[in-house]
């Protein structure tokens, strides 16, 4: 008898120590199911990368951007070339501010962001371990060697973005977003002319359908996102959009099955610091 409970103690002491350490690498590293896209923002020494693994297009896109090209980066700061932003941010320790930065330039906010000495290394074993964690660096790695890799370096002026839009459209919108196929609205209630216009290239970029602008009489400090169902609000698109700014939020019965339409207040304005983006 004593030694049953011995055995049960022991086998329920694995079982917990168990559940603890996938638990703990959830909150750590979160969890790839091997399907969805990943995106990856690199900021190093020598520049910043832009990463994407969509298993759907059997692809992985690298997008670099040549260290003396300028990005912008938000939180007051400006136009600097991308081989400082690195040594920038951790100055100004601002580096909660670099998913902005993939965002503003890019269109999409990384599920991980890599900081490394040189942004050619992103994909060695140990950076990937560290990083994204041992299963899901697995994983990668194992589905790498059957996909393509294309890799392009951006060497040219970014404020206007010529050219950027196909490239980042093409290879680096994320398919579970292009697939759910989400409507949005956005309604410009600032006083910053152009924001909407602004902002819409960017879910573009991401993967989004963008039905419509309007400019709003009323102008609003704060950003709202009024959404047509919790089918809608459960969704990737409007994970991308709540995240893009702190805007309350407003259900209406009003809106259609798939639409959102997100107001944009000038805290945003402020937030982008836009006036100077521009």
């Amino acid at each position: 008898m004593k030694k049953s409970k011995t055995i049960l103690l022991i086998f329920g002491g694995c079982v917990l120590f168990g559940v603890l350490l996938v638990s703990g690498y959830l909150r750590k590293y979160g969890w790839w199911n091997g399907r969805d896209d990943l995106k990856f923002g690199v900021v190093a020494d020598n520049g910043i990368s832009l990463i994407s693994v969509s298993w759907e297009r059997r692809m992985v896109n690298v997008l670099n951007i040549d260290s003396k090209v300028e990005v912008w980066v938000p939180g007051g700061l400006s136009w600097y070339q991308s081989d400082k932003v690195k040594r920038l941010l951790i100055q100004e320790n601002k580096q909660n501010k670099v998913s902005e930065l993939f965002f503003y330039n890019f269109g999409l906010k990384p599920d991980k962001i890599f900081w490394l000495e040189s942004k050619d290394d992103w994909d060695k074993v140990n950076n990937l371990w560290w990083k994204i964690g041992p299963i899901n660096g697995f994983q990668l790695k194992s589905k790498e060697k059957i996909m393509l890799v294309k890799e392009e370096t951006i060497n040219k002026d970014l404020k206007d973005n010529s050219g950027l839009e196909e490239t980042l459209f093409r290879d680096f919108s994320d398919n579970k977003i292009t697939e759910e196929q989400i409507r949005v609205t956005l309604v410009n209630a600032s006083e910053m002319s152009g924001l909407a216009t602004w902002l819409a290239l960017r879910m573009e970029w991401a993967g989004m359908s963008v039905m419509g602008l309007e400019t709003s009489e009323k102008l609003l400090k704060e950003c709202q996102i009024v959404y047509s169902s919790e089918e809608v609000r459960l969704t990737k698109s409007y994970e991308l959009i709540k995240n893009i700014g702190k805007c309350s939020e407003m259900f209406s019965k009003d809106l259609g099955g798939v639409e959102v339409q997100m107001l944009i207040g000038s805290d945003l304005a402020e937030m982008i610091n836009y006036s100077s983006y521009k």
